[in-house]
Parts: structure tokens; C-alpha cells; sequence
């Protein structure tokens, strides 16, 4: 029968050996916390590896770490409160979580804290009052806690006991023995294994390289893969487009072809008229440079009719001067020959009459009559005369005047035509836009 003798803690040896170990070492019941003398936090003198399992003493109100050489680290703890009491029993990490907070007991603070249950055990940084104080948790000196921080991994087996417990040494028949010839082989095979690990680690830095410039391939080949692929989508969208769009462009060609004819009859039609109105624009040009010469000319007549109407207009105030003159001659011999009346008797003026009044009346008197018939009769020619050329001025400046209107009438017309030839040029330009349109919307189609 094989029998062996091992070192629990040794790290070559799972954890189902530890277990029997420490199963042993527990108790059915959770002994009740009382006040104890708490040691500070201390550490084994030598180099320490990774911790490998915490063993929580409720009853020394203490934690241990050991690691495959031994303990290593050792802290005074706070358990359970009696109805609150921490259970005993072997367990694990599961959650780390360096700054978190409580979810049953009003947000609290639990700082480093390592769940070991999925029912709210955990091992976090807290006060330490010297005995059991907390609601189950365990609590750790908050420097302590921050180390062991750094150094657990999940998975860790965290041990919880009543009474003061550690690993021993045992044997058991039913426990394998170590080989000594592969424990002795082991030094050359450690040898062996590290140049083998360093020829694997090169042989994965060529391998990770390698990976590398084929991911880099890989990818480049992706990208143009996509780019491919948006080109196939959007040759497929310009194909539906232009397969929605060719009815359209049909009637859009359709729609070009007529609108082409319409534009080319209107253009022809546009000239004929633009034509036809530069033959009237220079008939009517050519009126109003005859109606502006038979103006000038008026205007020539209509000076010289109005010189001759101011000389019959001054000869007639001449001959008034003259006929006023002769009537007043005519009125002063009347005078004198009414005083001459008064003055002699009837008798006397008889003998006068005989004697001195027939040189006047055959020579004065007739002559004078004579002189006045004759001046009056100058005096209608004149006024004849001059009334005829007022006439004759009046005329003249009507007929200046529709000279003038004659004018103006050719130069609104004119302007009319000249407006109606600027709007057909207008028209035409429209016209021949509306073509080059058409042109295009068939060259497109």
C-alpha cells in the first residue's frame, strides 16, 4: 500500500487536499464573539509569493494569508454581530471591486471590498472596534485592506472558522506519493522547459507578427471588399434610378420635340414681325424727318408773316394819329363857326355869309372834307390791310402749331415702335433659350 507524507500548503498540490485538511479543523457551529486582545497587522520576514488562501479565526478575531511557503500576512478583523454572525464554512472570491458601496445597509462605504457570497459576505476595509461588530461582513484594517487589494485574484479560497485554525502535515494511504525520480529529474527539466518556453516565446512573437501583416492584409482586403460592395450598391441604386427615370426622359423628349417645333415656329414668326416693324419704323422715320422740314419751314413763314402783321400794326396806329389830328381840326373850325353864329345877328350873318363865308365854304370847307373822306378811306385800306395780315399771322401760327403736332405724333410713334421692337427681340431671345433647352433635354435623353 502506497503511503506518502505532504505539506498541505505546497502549491503543487490542489486545493480538494487543503480541503480535507481543513474540513477536519471546523466545527458545526459558529462560536459566539467576545471581546479579545487584537494584534496589529503584520507580515512574514522573507519574501512572500502569491497568496493562495485566507484563513478567518472568529473566535482571535484575526485573518491569515499563507502562501505556498507559509503564512505571510496577518490582521486583526471584525466579524458578525450574535444574529448577524459571519458564517463558517470554506469559500471563494467571486466580485472585486475597489471603491464600492453597499446595497442593504443605507449606501455604505466598503471600500476594497472581495465578495465571497452572492448573499452580501465580503472582506472590504472598516472600522475595528476590538471585537465582532459588523453585520456579517468581515471587516479588515483599511491599509491592510488596500495591500491585500493588489495581491488576491478571484478564485482565492478564503476560509472562515470558529475556533483558531492552520494548515498541518498528514498522510493517508489513499494519498499519491511523489515520484522521486521525476522530483529528481526536475532541476534538468527546469532548464530543458526554459529554453523550450524562450524558443516558444519567439516562436509566438514570430507568430503574433506574423498575425499582424495577415490581420493588416485581412483588413486591407475588407476594406476594399467594402468599398467594392458600395460600389456594387450604388451602381445597382444609379441602375433603379435610371430605370424609374427612362419613362420620364421618354416624355421629357418627347415633351423637347414639341416644345422645339413651337419654339422654331415662333422664332420665324417673331422674325417676320421684327421686319415687318423695321420697314414701318422707317416709314415713319422718314414722315418725321419730312413733318420736322415743313416745321422748319412753317416756323421761316410763320417769322416773316408775323413781321409783316407788326408793320400793318404800326401803319394802322400812324393813320389812327392822323384821322384823330384831322377829326380835331374838324372840331375846332366847327367851334369857330358855331361862335361865329352867336356872335352875329341874323341880318349880319346873312351879309357875312354873302360876302365872307363863300371863299370858306368853296375853298376851306370842301378841301377839308375832302381831306378827312380821303383819310378815312386810307384809313379802312389800312385797317383792311392790317386785319388781313392778323389773319394771315393767326394762320401761320396754326399751322405752326400743327407742324408742330405733326412732329410729335411721328417721334410717339416712333418710340411705340421702337418699345413693341425691343419686346420682340425680347421674345425672340426667350425663344431662343426655350430651343437651346429643348437641345439639350434631347442631347440629355
Amino acid at each position: 500500500m502506497m503511503t506518502g507524507c505532504f505539506k498541505v500548503m505546497e502549491r503543487s498540490w490542489k486545493f480538494p487536499t487543503v480541503t480535507l485538511a481543513v474540513v477536519a479543523l471546523l466545527t458545526a457551529f459558529t462560536a459566539k464573539a467576545t471581546t479579545t486582545k487584537q494584534l496589529p497587522a503584520e507580515e512574514a520576514p522573507r519574501l512572500t509569493g502569491e497568496p493562495i488562501m485566507a484563513i478567518v479565526s472568529i473566535k482571535s478575531q484575526q485573518v491569515t494569508l499563507y502562501d505556498a511557503k507559509g503564512w505571510m500576512l496577518r490582521a486583526p478583523v471584525s466579524t458578525g454581530t450574535e444574529g448577524r454572525e459571519t458564517p463558517a464554512g470554506i469559500f471563494a472570491i467571486v466580485e472585486k471591486n475597489e471603491h464600492h458601496r453597499s446595497n442593504m445597509y443605507d449606501d455604505a462605504n466598503m471600500p476594497h471590498m472581495q465578495r465571497i457570497t452572492w448573499n452580501g459576505i465580503a472582506l472590504h476595509g472598516g472600522p475595528l472596534p476590538g471585537y465582532a461588530a459588523s453585520h456579517g461582513c468581515v471587516r479588515l484594517p483599511y491599509d491592510f485592506a488596500d495591500n491585500l487589494y493588489g495581491k488576491t485574484r478571484i478564485g482565492m479560497r478564503v476560509i472562515i472558522s470558529p475556533d483558531d485554525a492552520s494548515p498541518v502535515d498528514f498522510s493517508h494511504s489513499a494519498l499519491f506519493s511523489p515520484n522521486a525520480e521525476y522530483v529528481a529529474a526536475a532541476p534538468a527539466r527546469v532548464g530543458i522547459l526554459a529554453r523550450e518556453a524562450e524558443e516558444a516565446a519567439r516562436a509566438l512573437k514570430q507568430a503574433e507578427k506574423a498575425a499582424k501583416i495577415k490581420a493588416r492584409k485581412i483588413a486591407l482586403k475588407q476594406e476594399a471588399l467594402r468599398d467594392l460592395e458600395q460600389r456594387k450598391q450604388r451602381a445597382h441604386a444609379n441602375l433603379n434610378y435610371a430605370s424609374k427615370a427612362l419613362p420620364g426622359a421618354k416624355q421629357a423628349k418627347i415633351r423637347a420635340e414639341a416644345q422645339q417645333e413651337r419654339a422654331t415656329v415662333e422664332a420665324a414668326d417673331m422674325v417676320l414681325q421684327l421686319n415687318t416693324a423695321k420697314t414701318e419704323l422707317e416709314k415713319k422715320i422718314a414722315a418725321a424727318s419730312a413733318a420736322a422740314d415743313v416745321v422748319t419751314e412753317t416756323g421761316l413763314r410763320n417769322d416773316e408773316s408775323q413781321l409783316a402783321a407788326e408793320a400793318a400794326q404800326l401803319e394802322v396806329k400812324l393813320l389812327k394819329a392822323s384821322l384823330r389830328n384831322l377829326e380835331l381840326r374838324k372840331q375846332n373850325a366847327d367851334e369857330n363857326m358855331s361862335q361865329a353864329d352867336m356872335v352875329l345877328s341874323a341880318e349880319d350873318k346873312a351879309k357875312v355869309q354873302t360876302e365872307e363865308s363863300q371863299p370858306m365854304t368853296g375853298a376851306e370847307e370842301p378841301e377839308l372834307i375832302t381831306q378827312i373822306e380821303n383819310s378815312k378811306s386810307d384809313l379802312k385800306k389800312k385797317i383792311a390791310f392790317a386785319a388781313a395780315a392778323d389773319t394771315a399771322a393767326k394762320d401761320a401760327r396754326l399751322a405752326h402749331d400743327k407742324a408742330k403736332i405733326a412732329m410729335q405724333a411721328p417721334t410717339s410713334e416712333a418710340a411705340r415702335i421702337k418699345q413693341a421692337y425691343r419686346q420682340l427681340e425680347g421674345r425672340k431671345q426667350r425663344a431662343d433659350a426655350n430651343l437651346r433647352r429643348a437641345n439639350m433635354a434631347l442631347a440629355a435623353a
